[in-house]
């Protein structure tokens, strides 16, 4: 028999065991903080008003606003389901952002200094430079992060 008619068949001892090792796994996975759906939720929410504020202001090119917007919801989805603080992660977020603005300035301010040749040149490395920043940022809070869940 099946156990897809779980409610039917409780008394089927095939059918208990599999519902308590569900409620098992679920029971651990959620007590060890595998499963941060409100962090998660808190995370894109601030994405997405960091992204608007981002799209709304007149400071960065759309390509670089492209990209902080795709590092927030990439940011969010890798780090805010980990173990760790939901503040730690928020500042985190924050830094990242900071540095991600002023890293794209800084570029963009160069690559108009020293004229049209340096400014394609910049287009062109310009993924290459952000991935830099990205996987820096990403590793410090995955090491931010595991050293808060050792001390607490």
């Amino acid at each position: 028999m099946s156990c897809s008619r779980v409610i039917l068949l409780e008394d089927k001892p095939e059918c208990q065991r599999t519902r308590s090792l569900v409620t098992e796994t679920v029971t651990r996975c959620s007590s060890a903080g595998y499963w941060k759906f409100s962090h998660v939720f808190f995370g894109l929410v601030v994405s997405t008003i960091l992204s608007c504020a981002l799209l709304v202001s007149n400071y960065l090119s759309t390509e670089n606003s492209a990209v902080l917007i795709a590092f927030n919801f990439l940011f969010v989805s890798l780090t805010f389901p980990l173990n760790g603080s939901l503040t730690r992660k928020v500042f985190m977020l924050l830094a990242c952002e900071t540095v991600g603005l002023l890293w794209n300035k800084m570029l963009s301010m160069f690559a108009s200094y020293y004229g049209k040749t340096v400014n394609v040149l910049c287009s062109f490395l310009n993924p290459f430079v952000n991935l830099i920043w990205i996987v820096t940022f990403y590793s410090i809070t995955l090491t931010i992060l595991e050293g808060s869940v050792r001390k607490g």
